[in-house]
């Protein structure tokens, strides 16, 4: 993990990463990246898209949360899917992320974390909600304790643009 240029935890190999620039270029590939200067960084557990072609495995179905970036690398997506709440939503394979970043139009793809850890929250007001439903302990709803974090802090989009 990477915070302003700075290592907060250090590789142990050739791990999956998702890394910014400090001119916030994205690139996901394996620790170190060739070509881009780390100013923000996180790993992952798997690469699940690789130059436009599907990976990831076919079976274990999770939470997941993920993360994709835009052939030409100036679209960065993030996908959150719920799981293990039958009836609400089982989850996904890596294989199944890496088809849903595709779709979404991500050439390249990461799959971060799952689990309690696989939650969005969005800036309600003066406050922040959590918009999906994260499963931690079996308990819907309740958020795994977690060192690492990532945000994106960006400006509201006004309707038409």
């Amino acid at each position: 993990t990477i915070s302003d240029g700075r290592i907060v935890s250090p590789a142990r190999g050739r791990e999956p990463v998702l890394v910014v620039s400090a001119s916030n270029q994205v690139r996901i590939g394996r620790w170190p990246i060739e070509g881009i200067e780390a100013h923000q960084a996180v790993c992952g557990f798997e690469i699940v898209l690789d130059n436009g072609e599907v990976r990831g495995s076919p079976r274990d179905v999770h939470p997941r949360t993920g993360a994709g970036v835009s052939r030409d690398g100036q679209m960065l997506y993030f996908l959150i899917i719920d799981g293990r709440q039958k009836g609400y939503s089982e989850g996904a394979t890596t294989g199944e992320l890496g088809l849903w970043l595709k779709a979404l139009g991500a050439w390249d793809g990461i799959n971060l974390d799952g689990g309690g850890t696989s939650t969005l929250v969005i800036q309600h007001g003066d406050s922040a909600r959590v918009v999906n439903r994260p499963i931690h302990g079996g308990i819907p709803g309740q958020e795994r304790v977690s060192a690492s974090h990532l945000g994106v802090f960006a400006p509201p989009v006004k309707p038409g643009e």
